[in-house]
């Protein structure tokens, strides 16, 4: 079921680009900015063609990649060499406990709750264990050239850590208490694109940290679930139950709205944030808090919606029991092309030209699938392990995380084609 709400002229800015301008006031049309793209060509042969998993990051932007839930923007393509190496049995994994792996400009950065381990040159150089008495909460993310972002808690603190390749570099209290759950977010200007801030929520709190490690705090009523940026910088969405809020940049909530079950899913573009639930999709105008559109049912996302450069809407869908990775158009919530899956979903990774990389587990292999931007299946491969993530190392090389009994890393090639041990 398709529910329109609103005009859908607020969300022109959105078939633009992630991150583009926010749309004029009305008036008179203004003529595009150029011609349009020119169409496709004929399909390609089988096996990706140049470029089909370029998931890296511009060298000038934060964002690791555009893993599907955490609302991250998509970015510059990167093409994936045509070689493969398997870094093999370094790090071990609890299946129950997933990993998380980024990449910043050839440091790389591993996960899970031993530690954060750091990998220079695709080998493990050194783990940076939690100090006594402290956890890592957080799935760490990119902050920029060769750092990252965790959270550790103590029975007493919360407190944001910087790590580079030497180590922890910097380490900044944010709140008393300790947290069950966290998520950090590096957010970014829209002039310079450098780092403003981070947006971290733990259980129930929100906090805005400055570069100068000032921290404001603000409650909501429940644990936040996820936290989206906005593309221009000017605030995050913020879910926690069945609510979504917006708060900008000083602390300030300028709306709240409620959605018909709990969050499983969200992403913020410059002019809208999109939520899942388990069986309905909504889109909500950023300006005001009202709705955009709405997919109810068969037709909806279910979980770890991720946005193509064009702000299509990739994401993982459950009805009656099938699985299946869709494709969503961001103006409108019409369906795109669908490819189906026959396990639970692990993980899904969308690069800027809407090319798709997910996997899924049927409880004793993990599945890998890369499918285009039309919906045409690139290549497919298979791992051991009870489950995994995926993860985007330096030169835009896909790595996969099995877990348990496999655990293991893997940087797959062009091919799809898992490489030898």
């Amino acid at each position: 079921t398709l529910v329109y709400e609103m005009d859908m002229r607020s969300c022109a800015a959105c078939a633009a680009g992630c991150s583009g301008p926010s749309p004029p006031p009305p008036g008179p049309p203004t003529p595009p900015p150029g011609p349009p793209p020119p169409p496709p060509g004929p399909p390609s042969p089988p096996g990706p063609p140049a470029g089909a998993c370029s998931l890296a990051p511009s060298p000038s932007t934060v964002w690791p990649s555009n893993h599907g839930g955490q609302g991250q923007a998509a970015q510059a393509a990167a093409t994936l060499p045509a070689t493969c190496f398997l870094v093999s049995r370094f790090y071990s994994y609890d299946a129950a406990a997933p990993a998380s792996l980024v990449s910043g400009d050839g440091t790389d950065f591993l996960s899970s709750p031993r530690g954060v381990l750091v990998i220079v040159d695709s080998k493990p150089v050194n783990l940076v264990a939690p100090p006594a008495g402290y956890k890592l909460v957080s799935n760490i993310v990119a902050a920029a050239s060769n750092t990252a972002l965790g959270l550790m808690s103590s029975s007493n603190d919360i407190s944001l850590s910087i790590i580079d390749a030497s180590g922890i570099v910097k380490s900044i209290p944010i709140s008393d208490g300790s947290a069950a759950s966290g998520i950090v977010l590096p957010t970014v200007s829209s002039a310079g694109g450098s780092t403003i801030s981070y947006a971290i929520a733990a259980d129930d709190y929100f906090y805005w940290v400055s570069v100068d490690a000032k921290v404001s705090g603000l409650r909501l009523a429940d644990t936040i679930s996820f936290i989206a940026a906005a593309s221009d910088g000017t605030g995050v969405v913020a879910a926690f139950g069945s609510n979504l809020v917006y708060i900008d940049n000083a602390g300030l909530i300028q709306w709240k709205t409620a959605v018909t079950g709990p969050v499983t899913g969200l992403v913020a573009t410059d002019t809208l944030a999109i939520a899942t639930t388990a069986n309905s999709t909504v889109a909500i105008v950023l300006r005001s808090g009202l709705t955009a559109w709405q997919l109810n049912g068969a037709g909806s996302c279910s979980q770890l919606p991720a946005l193509a450069g064009d702000c299509s809407i990739v994401c993982v869908q459950t009805v009656q029991g099938s699985t299946s990775v869709i494709s969503v158009d961001p103006k409108s919530g019409l369906l795109q092309w669908q490819t189906a899956i026959a396990g639970v979903a692990q993980d899904l990774l969308v690069d800027s030209t809407g090319n798709a990389v997910y996997a899924w587990t049927d409880g004793t292999s993990l599945q890998v699938q890369a499918t285009s931007a039309s919906g045409v299946t690139l290549w497919s491969t298979s791992f051991g392990g009870s489950g995994g993530r995926l993860g985007v190392v330096d030169s835009g090389q896909i790595a996969v995380l099995t877990y348990s009994p496999d655990s293991n890393i893997y940087i797959i090639g062009s091919s799809g084609t898992a490489c030898p041990a």
